[in-house]
Parts: C-alpha cells; sequence; structure tokens
C-alpha cells in the first residue's frame, strides 16, 4: 500500500505515520521504483497503536507492548490505577470550583491559602440523604419560604401599585395565592439550581441536591416545584370548604414521611442532608438555638416590613404646590385606599364635582347623602383653597354627621396618608371625632382649616344627631382649607 491509502486506512496522518516509522514501530518495505510499501501488517500496528494512544499509553509502553515485555493486561491495570488518580484529581477541583463559585470569591479578594488546603468534607457519592427524618424541618423551611414569597409580592403591590395590601378581600386573597405560588415556581427553582437549598431550607441546614451532591437542573427544579404546588400544597386554596384540600395534603405529606414513603413530587434521584451525614438531630448541631429564634424573629421582620409597605401605600403620590388634578388623584386614592376592599362609588373630579362609579355603592356621606361638590380655588394652576357646605332642615329621626370627606379633602390637600394620623392632625381628628357646635379652627402647614357646625333641635353624640321632640331640627355645615 502507498503512503495515501495507508492514509486512509487508518485515519491517522502522513506526519504521524512516518514518525512512528522513525521510532521502529513499523518497518515498511521498499519498492523497486525506493518508494514504501505498506503492509496489511503495518496497518494493524498502526491501527493498534492509535487505539493505545487513545488511552493516552506512551510509546514506550507500545513499545514495550510489541517487544513481548509486558501483556496487555498489565497495561491496562497502570492505566486504570493512572485514570483513577486524574479523575479523583478532576473531582476534587470540580468541587473546588463550585467552592470558589459559592463563595462569591474574586481576583481582589480571594485567599488562595485557604482555598490550597481546602478539601471537600464528604465525597459526592456519599450524601447522606435524610429527608424521612426531618418532616417538621421541612414543613417549616416551606412556610417560610412561603411567607417570604408572599410578603415579596405584597410589598410589591404597595409600593409600586399603592394598592391597601391589609384589606384585600376575597378577590385580592385569591389573586395574592396565586402570585405566592407564581413567585415559588419561579424562584424556587433558581435557588436548588443555584445553591441547592431555598432561604427557608438554609435556615435548618438543610440542602436539596442529587444522590451524587450535585444541584438540580433549572428544568428539574421547576418540575418538583409545580408539583409541591399542586400536590403538597394543595394549591393554598382558602375559599370556602376547598380550605381543606391544603390541610389534607399536608397530613398525607407528614404521614407519608413519617412511613419512609416516597412523596408523589420527589425526583427520581434527590437527597435531603444537612451537613451531618445525618448523624446529628437539629438541637445537637451548632447555633441551632440562633437558628430557632430567627424563625420567629423573621416572620416578625415579615409583619414590619408589611405594615412599613401599608404605611408608604397609604400615602398620595403628589405633594407641594398641587393643580386641581392632582388634588383629585389624591383624594380618590386616599378614599379607594380607606374603603378597600370595596370601590368608594364616588370619584371626585377636578372641577369640584363627582362622578359616580358604582350605582349600587351606598357611603355615608353627611346624612347619609352623596359627597358634597367642592369649590376649588387655584392660582396659577395651583390650589389655593376649597371649601364646601350643606344645610339641611328635615325634621325628625336620627342623622348621620359623618366627617370623612373633610378628613380626605385635609390629607389629600397635604399629602398625608391616614393609616396613621399624621402628628399636625391629630387636633383636627379629635375634633371631627366629636363635633360639636359652633367655629373651630385650626393652622397646619402653612393652611387654614376653619369648620363651622350649627345645630337646632339636635341632640349631637359622636357624629349622631339625634332630633329633639317638639323642636324644629336645622343644620348647617360649612368647611373650608385657605392657604396662608
Amino acid at each position: 500500500m502507498t503512503i495515501k491509502e495507508i492514509e486512509d486506512r487508518t485515519g491517522l496522518p502522513r506526519a504521524n505515520i512516518r514518525f512512528y516509522e522513525s521510532q521502529g514501530l513499523i518497518a515498511p518495505s521498499r519498492g523497486e521504483n525506493g518508494y514504501r510499501d505498506y503492509s496489511q501488517e503495518d496497518c494493524q500496528t498502526l491501527l493498534k497503536i492509535k487505539l493505545l494512544r487513545k488511552l493516552d499509553c506512551s510509546l514506550e509502553d507500545i513499545r514495550s507492548l510489541q517487544a513481548g515485555e509486558r501483556s496487555l493486561d498489565q497495561l491496562l491495570e497502570q492505566r486504570l490505577a493512572q485514570l483513577e488518580g486524574r479523575y479523583a484529581e478532576l473531582e476534587q477541583a470540580k468541587a473546588l470550583c463550585q467552592k470558589l463559585r459559592e463563595d462569591r470569591a474574586d481576583w481582589s479578594s480571594m485567599d488562595p491559602a485557604r482555598y490550597l488546603s481546602w478539601a471537600p468534607s464528604t465525597p459526592a457519592d456519599e450524601v447522606a440523604d435524610i429527608r424521612f427524618r426531618i418532616p417538621w424541618r421541612r414543613y417549616f423551611a416551606r412556610s417560610l419560604d412561603l411567607l417570604l414569597y408572599g410578603t415579596l409580592w405584597s410589598v410589591l403591590l404597595a409600593l409600586v401599585f399603592r394598592i391597601n395590601i391589609l384589606w384585600r378581600g376575597p378577590l385580592g386573597d385569591l389573586l395574592d395565592t396565586a402570585a405566592t405560588l407564581t413567585l415559588m415556581a419561579a424562584l424556587e427553582p433558581l435557588f436548588l439550581h443555584r445553591w441547592g437549598t431555598t432561604p427557608g431550607k438554609a435556615l435548618f441546614r438543610l440542602k436539596l441536591t442529587r444522590s451524587d451532591g450535585s444541584y438540580l437542573s433549572l428544568q428539574e427544579g421547576f418540575r418538583r416545584t409545580l408539583s409541591v404546588i399542586i400536590m403538597g400544597l394543595g394549591l393554598t386554596i382558602t375559599l370556602s370548604i376547598l380550605a381543606l384540600i391544603p390541610l389534607v395534603t399536608l397530613i398525607l405529606g407528614y404521614v407519608r414521611c413519617k412511613k419512609g414513603r416516597e412523596q408523589p413530587w420527589a425526583l427520581e434521584d434527590e437527597a435531603w442532608s444537612d451537613g451531618t451525614d445525618g448523624t446529628q438531630g437539629f438541637w445537637d448541631q451548632p447555633r441551632s438555638g440562633c437558628r430557632a429564634a430567627a424563625y420567629p424573629g423573621i416572620y416578625a421582620l415579615c409583619v414590619a416590613l408589611l405594615m412599613g409597605a401599608a404605611l408608604f401605600a397609604a400615602i398620595p403620590r403628589h405633594h407641594g404646590a398641587l393643580t386641581p388634578e392632582e388634588f383629585a388623584a389624591n383624594y380618590n386614592h386616599l378614599a379607594t385606599f380607606a374603603s378597600a376592599p370595596e370601590e368608594p362609588g364616588y370619584m371626585l373630579q377636578p372641577d369640584g364635582s363627582w362622578l359616580q362609579t358604582d350605582p349600587n355603592s351606598f357611603p355615608i356621606f353627611l346624612f347619609g347623602s352623596g359627597p358634597l361638590d367642592m369649590d376649588i380655588q387655584s392660582r396659577q394652576g395651583a390650589v389655593t383653597g376649597l371649601s364646601f357646605s350643606m344645610e339641611n332642615r328635615e325634621q325628625g329621626g336620627v342623622r348621620s354627621l359623618s366627617t370623612t370627606q373633610v378628613w380626605h379633602t385635609v390629607n389629600a390637600l397635604l399629602g398625608h396618608g391616614e393609616l396613621l394620623a399624621h402628628p399636625s392632625l391629630k387636633p383636627v381628628l379629635s375634633a371631627l371625632k366629636e363635633p360639636r357646635p359652633g367655629t373651630q379652627s385650626w393652622t397646619v402647614d402653612g393652611w387654614q382649616l376653619t369648620l363651622e357646625l350649627e345645630l337646632k333641635g339636635y341632640d349631637s353624640h359622636k357624629g349622631q344627631l339625634v332630633s329633639l321632640p317638639g323642636q324644629e331640627q336645622y343644620v348647617r355645615y360649612d368647611f373650608s382649607i385657605r392657604q396662608i
């Protein structure tokens, strides 16, 4: 065979064939024309060399094998031992890479001495699976995760959309549940893929990985999380009798765990660990008391965040010098926030009139009527004052003297929320809770507030007017606020 033919049969480049010839591994004959003539034996020898080089055997090893100085089995045994050593080195390098990524190490802050001496504490194939021994830790971890997802959603609603998150109603609760589970389905697979744990699991030192210690893929994490939402949480339904579904799924999950039965959402190759190889209970682990105390502490922090977000959401968006449009927007925000989860029924227009948005809504204003039209004064586009008044001569009965419109008006103009009364408005609030006949006036933040109430034939008590028998009833109610 010519050099071209031997190249085609072996797949080796010409330079390699000539090199093996120079090393004495093949010895082709030469024809009368002086060209090399490769035999079938040369072709087989080259193919054997090619195979052994794939196993990273050296030319010395191949030469000794060809000379009969050692057997193929001896050579392969030696190569297996060498490859196993390299495999262990690669596994340790892989674990060190993961450790560096988990520690978020970078060039400027990395401590090389620490990592040069670091070694994985447990080989990857020795993860101690403790899934059936930790039902309560799994439950509390899941509860904490749901709390965090729900808090994140509620804070988002409050900060971005200024929605009253304290009173949501059945439809709002259903939306919140759906959004919380959606966040869980989006974030939990990412946590498991990136860190092998979630915030709740991390608090209890729990990790969820494959049995070899590697982290779940995003697809595996999403599939598992979706199954947990449906079969483990029962979609956390809270409507009517359907609220029993999450309770039933929770009890069934606990029973399966105690009996050592696999959960229906578990992956085929998943493993739970807590860094102790399953040899220590939670209370025997370091800082277990601090972790247990952190659990209610995180709950308290979430409640504080929710209250802070609600206080922020209650504040109108516009402040300072307001245009009539901005004042109306502030007023409508306060009215909507206060009436949650229902709608206020009336929306203030920039000209001081009202638009009834819900004919079935009956909010209580002065004497149970609709809101009073406002006379809004402005200069150079900014509101400088407003007023509204009411006069009533209806006889007999008990009348309501609601001051809701006054309270909304003052806070809308000054840009204050109503969830907690602003300190400067506390005297005004006290007077509005117990209105009395006569003229009352307050100066707040550069504004003059005046409330005048004239009563005849009524006994007033906490906003309720009881008609006095045998007397003519008359009420006049005037409110104004002017910029000083």
